[in-house]
């Protein structure tokens, strides 16, 4: 009876926590400036910055009135469409069209959050988030649309939303740091575009010292997917060798991908898609937070259907997979000999990193920013890979971005 009345007391707090953060644009409890944002549409003038669907990309910028220096960009996640059915629904949706996407956005987690208790680090910061609605990681750079009508021009749409952040607020003349970067999809196509951005904004003028930080958008090929018989193996998006190359050629991406890394895989340029390839040619320095067993990529791109507790098929495989994310993180962030970040958690999750989730002690928030302040942080979950962290959640406790 203790244990049931305990967890009524705690879903209670959560619940009431949720919906005062929902019905009110500042935090609760705890400090901090107004969270609200309203969105932002691009101007007629950014005639290549498109939607799926034709209409205008779209962005949120919540600007600290107090002039502070630093800027947080993120892109928006929202997985990807790869064949006209699946760009044909999306465009009907806020992850198509920037009409439907949301008036109002609250930055209230994680990195961009404006309240002091829980964002002690970063929450006098401006802070954008950039709508996501061109299915296509961020990387298609297609000037007409397809045979279908539909448009791919995730890429421009981050240069255009810049450009439009430098015209109504003149960031670059203020900002002494630039954290660029992204959740999921964001993640995957902020470190494709990253050495690209901070070339452009130096270009514009950019004087700032310029951070990569991506949260769950660290991936490698994946050709192994689960072929379990309990459960029975669900649908989901191919994420390997035969895969890529047939994506980068319908959204029109072969200028999205790295250009460093491209020079070094002239054969193979799609591999560049994803980090095991791009991140050892990548410049600027970037903080990598993922999940040892990323709760979203496991069913999206191979078909293991299952939430814990796993059966033994899924389990097996689950472990395969976390065992590859573990490999390719050593290899291209632990032994780089300077330079990344890291923040790699056995937990079940996919963008989400806070809820009390801890490395050595040590918040996803506290990582960055001591990161950023010039030490060597990079964390790697040292109880193993199989949700073994104490400090993880049983369940997320928050909707996933």
């Amino acid at each position: 009876m203790g244990t049931a009345i305990s967890m009524w007391r705690y879903g209670t707090l959560v619940a009431i926590l949720w919906t005062c953060l929902a019905a009110s644009s500042v935090s609760c409890d705890g400090g901090g400036r107004d969270a609200h944002t309203v969105k932002q549409v691009l101007g007629q003038e950014y005639e290549n910055a498109k939607c799926l669907d034709g209409t205008p990309g779209a962005y949120y910028a919540n600007v600290n009135t107090k002039a502070n220096g630093t800027w947080v960009i993120y892109l928006n996640g929202g997985g990807e469409c790869v064949d006209e059915n699946q760009c044909a629904a999306r465009a009907k949706t806020k992850l198509g069209s920037s009409k439907l996407m949301d008036d109002e956005l609250w930055m209230n987690y994680g990195v961009l959050d404006t309240n002091e208790s829980t964002n002690p680090q970063f929450y006098e910061a401006n802070f954008v988030r950039i709508g996501y609605c061109s299915g296509d990681l961020y990387l298609g750079s297609r000037q007409e649309p397809d045979d279908s009508g539909l448009l791919f021009q995730g890429r421009f749409i981050v240069h255009g939303v810049l450009d439009d952040l430098q015209n109504k607020y003149g960031f670059l003349d203020s900002a002494d740091t630039i954290v660029f970067g992204g959740e999921s999809a964001g993640g995957i196509g902020s470190l494709a575009l990253m050495d690209e951005v901070a070339s452009s904004l130096r270009l514009m003028g950019s004087k700032a010292r310029f951070f990569g930080s991506i949260q769950g958008g660290y991936y490698f090929l994946n050709d192994r997917v689960y072929e379990g018989t309990h459960p029975k193996p669900g649908n989901y998006i191919p994420w390997g060798t035969d895969a890529f190359p047939k994506y980068v050629e319908y959204w029109g991406a072969e200028d999205g991908l790295p250009k460093a890394c491209v020079d070094a895989n002239p054969q193979e340029p799609w591999r560049c898609i994803v980090a095991d390839f791009s991140f050892p040619h990548v410049e600027t320095p970037v903080f990598v937070a993922e999940a040892l067993t990323d709760k979203t990529v496991l069913p999206l791109h191979t078909g293991m259907p299952g939430t814990p507790p796993l059966t033994q098929d899924e389990r097996e495989y689950t472990y395969y997979w976390s065992m590859e994310m573990s490999t390719s993180i050593q290899r291209n962030v632990l032994r780089r000999p300077a330079g990344p970040g890291l923040f790699a958690i056995a937990c079940w999750t996919h963008t989400s990193f806070e809820e009390g989730r801890m490395i050595k002690q040590t918040t996803h928030l506290d990582a960055l920013s001591r990161w950023m302040a010039g030490e060597d942080v990079r964390l790697l979950d040292p109880c193993g890979t199989m949700l073994c962290n104490p400090t993880c959640p049983p369940t997320t406790s928050r909707p996933e971005h």
